[in-house]
């Protein structure tokens, strides 16, 4: 699957809303986002043998410190690394245009993810599709810097721990509309000392009212999502469940596993998966 989604982001708000050591932010349910007759039956794209274009997007978390989408080096990388959890490169770095975007070949069936620096001027970023890029597609992401970052968090009482790294999750059911009343976490060995968040509108919400996403029309000029995630995570390979938070007995969406880094922003586009890793 590869949808065309909106390139821009409301990271700042989402972002914020870490620091509120918040285990729900939620709004009113919608319709979207209700279609899981995959769940349980997904299988794998295979790639066709050919290469494939990816074109990157990117957009400003834009704070006011100047900071352009142009110059960004984007290099896709093996889903697994290379020992000591480096990128270990898929074909040839690009760099994005004035216009913010970039473009790589990889091979039908690439199911790694795209690794965004910008020397010590944004917060290196690890891009993720859930699901195997078998043909051309567009994914976009935002930019920004760890002070940015850092800033949102303190600015609500909330202090970033040093060593960790976060994670964004944009969570879509089986036709790529944003998913309601999905309960993110991440397996024992990682939960510990993070802080969740999820997201409404442009604004971060308190810690008691829901545990589960919900559909936002309105976060920047990006609409109808639904966006959660984890601030202060531990370097690793954690593993991402997305599991419904009405019967939360009845078993996981999606599984997934992302790299996360110190002082980097994980960035997960989450659709029901194999649910067997």
């Amino acid at each position: 699957m590869a949808p065309s989604r909106p390139a821009r982001f409301a990271l700042a708000a989402a972002l914020g809303a870490a620091s509120l050591g918040c285990n729900a932010v939620v709004g009113d349910y919608s319709v979207v986002g209700t279609h899981w007759g995959c769940v349980g039956s997904v299988a794998q794209p295979a790639g066709t043998g050919g290469m494939v274009t990816v074109t990157l997007e990117a957009s400003l978390l834009n704070m006011g410190e100047g900071i352009s989408t142009e110059g960004v080096r984007i290099q896709a990388c093996d889903q697994y690394d290379t020992p000591g959890n480096a990128c270990a490169p898929v074909g040839s770095p690009a760099t994005t245009t004035a216009n913010g975007t970039a473009t790589l070949t990889v091979p039908s069936g690439f199911a790694g993810y795209f690794d965004a620096t910008k020397g010590s001027v944004i917060m290196e970023e690890l891009i993720y599709q859930s699901s195997p890029i078998v043909g051309d597609t567009t994914i976009p992401f935002v930019i920004g810097s760890f002070t940015e970052y850092e800033s949102l968090v303190t600015s609500v009482g909330g202090k970033v721990r040093p060593g960790t790294g976060a994670i964004w999750v944009n969570m879509e059911d089986c036709d790529t509309q944003p998913a309601a009343g999905v309960a993110l976490s991440l397996d024992s060995s990682f939960s510990g000392g993070t802080d969740p968040f999820y997201f409404v509108g442009p604004s971060p919400v308190a810690t008691n009212v829901q545990e589960e996403t919900s559909i936002s029309t309105g976060v920047g000029d990006l609409g109808q999502v639904a966006i959660g995630g984890f601030a202060d995570v531990m370097p690793g390979r954690p593993t991402i469940l997305a599991t419904p938070a009405s019967s939360p007995g009845g078993g996981p969406y999606a599984v997934f596993n992302a790299y996360v880094r110190v002082q980097t922003l994980t960035f997960v586009w989450l659709q029901p998966t194999p649910l067997v890793q």
